[in-house]
């Protein structure tokens, strides 16, 4: 299957946010699946789905440190973003392309993170349910959002992480309330590992992810970032969603 491929953007949080939304309409209208990377304009903290805002993220810290906070579409546990520390993925596609079992997709696509690294020279694992590590390091994490139509798995790939501001953002959180808890858990950037440019780091993740697939390079249209703005200012920007589950 042909694959449309979004080369690497950066722009602000909320919008990049937003796009996630606006490719899956893509993918359901046009039956075709979608591979896009993207950075961070700014700091920024997201969060899961159905996480309770306030057992994840220490709020002040981030007013007063400038860092947004942003819901995301999908589930999974909160994350610490900066630009220049991490890559992220999309994956976008019909949901008959992958297996039915959550864990199958995880491990499916987290396969491709684990042989491009490896091919650094960094011996890296797939750990269920959702991360890659490194020496017991975890290095990347993803999460899912599953409609009818189609599935969307994104995740962080860690290069330099700040440890120190990261840990200063996110709670400690071991509550058992019917929130989904974040496992703040030891991490690391894979330069620790191996010391590649950032550059270089990108164009190994890149190009596993290319290598196996037929696919068209289609930068983001006009349309499709008029429609990520119109998000932006319906939802991603507002309280009422990045602060209620």
């Amino acid at each position: 299957m042909n694959w449309r491929y979004i080369p690497l953007t950066k722009l602000d949080p909320h919008t990049e946010m937003a796009l996630e939304e606006v490719l899956m309409d893509w993918v359901s209208e046009n039956g075709a699946p979608l591979l896009r990377f993207w950075s961070w304009k700014e700091k920024a903290v997201t969060i899961g789905r159905s996480q309770k805002i306030e057992n994840e993220v220490d709020l002040e810290f981030c007013r007063s440190s400038n860092i947004k906070v942003i819901r995301r579409p999908s589930g999974g546990g909160a994350m610490y973003h900066a630009p220049e520390d991490e890559i992220v993925y999309s994956v976008i596609a019909p949901r008959t392309l992958f297996p039915a079992d959550i864990t199958s997709i995880y491990r499916n696509i987290c396969s491709e993170l684990v042989e491009a690294l490896r091919k650094m020279g960094i011996k890296a694992a797939f750990t269920p349910p959702n991360s890659v590590t490194v020496s017991n390091k975890k290095v990347s994490g993803s999460a899912q959002k599953i409609s009818s139509e189609c599935i969307v798995q994104h995740g962080t790939v860690l290069y330099t992480p700040d440890e120190e501001e990261m840990f200063s953002v996110l709670k400690k959180n071991t509550s058992d309330d019917r929130y989904i808890s974040s496992n703040i858990s030891s991490v690391a950037g894979v330069k620790r590992f191996k010391d590649f440019s950032f550059s270089k780091f990108f164009e190994r993740i890149e190009n596993s992810f290319l290598k196996n697939r037929e696919y068209f390079t289609q930068e983001l249209s006009e349309t499709e970032l008029e429609k990520a703005q119109r998000l932006v200012k319906e939802k991603y920007e507002k309280e009422v969603w990045n602060l209620d589950p």
